[in-house]
């Protein structure tokens, strides 16, 4: 994944799961650019070996790839090969409204994912509560029981 200084996010390599992030499942030899619901710009991005997960500049949390595990947030367990975003941790997404002020609280945080697809840590310490960590997962990888989320605190 390369993310350009104008926010635009581009993939390319191995896609077996859609991780790539082009529509499809096709592996790619060159660049093909990654599309974002009403042209959102990427601020960050972290890439695991079978799904990626990216920040917005407009707050909002996406995932795809490998998702058999729940690992990408969705609350689904199947594998996307577009981006989708991860309501609970996005104020764009309906799910957000559960949360308190979600959408006025300045996020400072930053994403990341484990090589393997069967974790991923997405801080919400600014969506939810201060100093919590969410991790989903099957745990093979990490400790983490399958389907389950487990919080813990961490300094900021």
């Amino acid at each position: 994944m390369a993310l350009t200084s104008d926010g635009k996010l581009y993939g390319w390599g191995w896609n077996k799961f859609g991780q790539v992030g082009a529509g499809d499942n096709a592996d790619h030899c060159s660049p093909a650019q990654v599309n974002f619901p009403e042209e959102q710009k990427v601020a960050q991005v972290a890439c695991g070996w079978r799904h990626t997960l990216a920040f917005t500049e407009k707050k909002n949390v996406f995932a795809w790839g490998r998702g058999t595990s729940g690992q990408l947030g969705h609350g689904e367990i199947v594998d996307r090969n577009t981006p989708v975003i991860i309501d609970a941790l996005s104020p764009d997404g309906p799910g957000s409204k559960k949360l308190e002020s979600s959408a006025a609280i300045p996020f400072a945080a930053k994403i990341w994912v484990s090589p393997s697809e069967r974790y991923a840590l997405v801080p919400d310490e600014k969506v939810a509560k201060p100093g919590d960590v969410s991790a989903r997962g099957n745990g093979a990888d990490a400790s983490v029981p399958e389907n389950d989320v487990k919080r813990m605190r961490v300094s900021s």
